[in-house]
């Protein structure tokens, strides 16, 4: 009888050649899915958008108008001053019925109109800071983490932006420690005030004639969006993400609230990079995303259009960006100039 030998088992080459081509195949393929995760971050991003456009137009058909960009003391809300009348409750937390989230609003105290808003402030009313604490998720684009600012107490909250006196954007904001482990809920979502938005200061007219849809006690109706402009060239809401002006850390600084930041302006376009330095030259004051070379925008016809990025002054883009915020310019522009 004779006996053969047979190999059970592979040479440590055979091994290590199957695991290299075993990785070759894992790098072709994790480039293919990231890009898969991506565009479904972006689609879901831009389903976000398209509801809370519609949750908008809803409100007017109910209304009349759309909602206020804020419910505040005038158009001129100038800070601290008028701190203890204004009611910094956002156009967001108007619609909240419309997105199937009746039960948050139905808990809160919402008094006035744009004609006569009723404070105090959100953060000074019981019910309506608890309500505020609420995490929505239409209003969270899946490509941020913005609730990654609760991490450093030393993080700002941005809980109102505003238009001073003049062509001149601020904001309040807390501290993360201020709220003594309560996080209120965030947004990547803001309505569109325009280049300035509205200071209704008869000495910044060159700045309010590109005023946007939303703004102070705005009182805006899609059908003053019209002639040039037209709705489906104007937008309406766009993206925001955790901002940041210091070049030390992804995510520095700030983060935004949805009770009661209802827009936010366009004068600073959309930089590439978020630069070290004073604020108003990074991405602080201005719409951007964490998506890759595009920021989603919601325009005033409903429809939802991804913009180029970046976008800087002094460019036939950048002019097409002003024109698109504004509602009343009656500018034309070449919408290619910004499109993806």
């Amino acid at each position: 009888m004779s006996r053969s030998n047979r190999r059970t088992g592979f040479t440590l080459i055979e091994l290590l050649v199957v695991i290299a081509i075993i990785a070759i195949l894992i790098g072709l393929l994790l480039p293919a899915v990231q890009k898969v995760r991506e565009a479904a971050a972006r689609s879901k991003c831009q389903n976000n958008l398209k509801q809370i456009a519609l949750a908008a137009h809803n409100y007017q058909s109910a209304n009349g108008q759309l909602p206020p960009g804020v419910l505040a003391p005038g158009k001129l809300l100038t800070y601290p001053a008028s701190s203890a009348a204004a009611s910094w409750l956002s156009n967001l937390t108007l619609l909240l019925p419309y997105i199937e989230q009746d039960s948050i609003y139905r808990s809160m105290s919402i008094n006035g109109s744009p004609d006569k808003p009723v404070g105090p402030a959100w953060f000074s009313v019981a019910n309506n800071y608890a309500a505020a604490l609420n995490r929505i998720q239409t209003f969270i684009c899946p490509s941020d983490s913005p609730y990654d600012i609760y991490s450093d107490s030393t993080n700002r909250i941005i809980s109102r932006g505003y238009v001073a006196s003049g062509p001149t954007f601020g904001f309040g904001y807390f501290f993360v420690s201020d709220f003594g482990g309560d996080q209120p809920g965030l947004t990547n979502y803001v309505g569109v005030t325009g280049n300035a938005g509205f200071s209704g200061d008869t000495s910044a007219s060159n700045w309010d004639q590109w005023v946007g849809p939303f703004y102070q006690c705005s009182k805006t109706s899609l059908q003053d969006v019209t002639g040039a402009d037209g709705t489906s060239n104007v937008f309406l809401f766009g993206e925001i993400p955790g901002v940041s002006y210091d070049s030390g850390s992804p995510r520095d600084h700030y983060a935004v609230t949805w009770v009661g930041n209802g827009f936010w302006w366009n004068n600073y376009g959309m930089p590439a990079s978020d630069p070290a330095g004073s604020p108003a030259t990074g991405r602080l004051l201005a719409f951007n995303s964490n998506h890759s070379g595009v920021v989603n925008f919601a325009y005033c016809d409903g429809s939802v259009h991804g913009i180029r990025k970046p976008i800087v002054g002094g460019t036939q883009e950048y002019n097409a960006y002003i024109y698109g915020a504004g509602m009343r310019d009656g500018r034309t522009f070449d919408g290619s100039l910004l499109g993806n």
